[in-house]
């Protein structure tokens, strides 16, 4: 794909992201954060597993839609959890690792999205390959906030 293809699809990225961001503000303040986190893990996975689906430009720029909804709700929602975590203490260390691993993650995915892409057969597979992880990552958020419960209810039970 050339340049002048990719432009679309990154302005649809770049406008959306900034109309959304305005649209889903106040969930903040509604929803826990780390229930944002797994609907959004959730989103980002079907955005991506649909993108493979019907080919065509408009269909990609709504996946591309439907990717930056979920995104919008994960990124601050993690920010909002890494400080949760920090309790007051000096917070930079909490966020640079939490910013470390997003490092990590982003350098092995452009290290093995293209031999995913390289391989010959089912066009589907890179994008179902990367769906799971999305949403093995959010079931990995829910099997952590049914632990975070559990210690909150013996915490509170322990301190009656």
């Amino acid at each position: 794909m050339s340049m002048t293809n990719k432009r679309p699809i990154l302005g649809v990225y770049f406008i959306s992201g900034l109309l959304i961001m305005f649209l889903v503000r106040r969930l903040f303040e509604a929803y826990e954060s780390t229930a944002l986190i797994i609907k959004g893990m959730i989103i980002m996975a079907i955005g991506l597993l649909f993108s493979w689906i019907i080919p065509g430009k408009w269909w990609l720029l709504f996946c591309v839609i439907v990717f930056t909804v979920g995104e919008t709700l994960v990124l601050p929602a993690s920010d909002i959890k890494v400080s949760i975590y920090s309790r007051g203490k000096p917070s930079g260390a909490y966020f640079g690792l939490s910013k470390m691993s997003f490092g990590i993650g982003a350098s092995a995915g452009s290290f093995f999205g293209p031999i995913l892409f390289g391989l010959d057969g089912w066009a589907g597979f890179p994008w179902l390959v990367v769906s799971l992880m999305g949403a093995s990552g959010s079931i990995l958020m829910a099997h952590l906030k049914r632990k975070e419960r559990r210690r909150q209810y013996y915490s509170a039970a322990n301190h009656s």
